[in-house]
This record gives structure tokens, C-alpha cells and sequence, in this order.
């Protein structure tokens, strides 16, 4: 697990503990997280029954990566 993860992790983890909806999102947007991974990514983390860094941390290299193609026609 790299440092910068760490830190995203340790950020969710304060944020979803404030239970502050619109900060979490512009965390999200902030670290320019693609839409389809932050949706499962906030799902997920809700569901968490301890918001550890270390489970935080797994999950957001588990869905690190957009299903979205990056080169759809518009």
C-alpha cells in the first residue's frame, strides 16, 4: 500500500466519522476520483461497521480504478 492511499484513507476515515456527506464527495472530486469508483467507494465505506484506515485503505485499492472507458464519444 503506497503513502498517498494512507492518507486518502485516514482522510475518509475522519470525514465519514463526521458524517458530512458534501465533504466527503469534494474530498472525492478533490483527488479527481472518477464517478462510477466514488459511488462504490462512499457505499461501501457506509457500510463499514468500523471505519479503520487500514479496511478504508483496501477498499480504495480494490476500486481504484474506473469500469468507465476514458475515451467515450460525445
Amino acid at each position: 500500500m503506497n503513502a498517498l492511499i494512507e492518507i486518502e484513507a485516514t482522510e475518509f476515515s475522519q470525514l465519514f466519522k463526521s458524517g458530512d456527506a458534501l465533504s466527503i464527495r469534494m474530498f472525492m472530486e478533490h483527488v479527481r476520483m472518477p464517478l462510477d469508483v466514488q459511488d462504490k467507494l462512499f457505499h461501501e465505506i457506509s457500510a463499514l461497521t468500523d471505519l479503520e484506515q487500514d479496511t478504508i485503505a483496501r477498499l480504495i485499492e480494490t476500486h481504484s480504478h474506473s469500469l468507465i472507458s476514458e475515451r467515450l464519444a460525445y
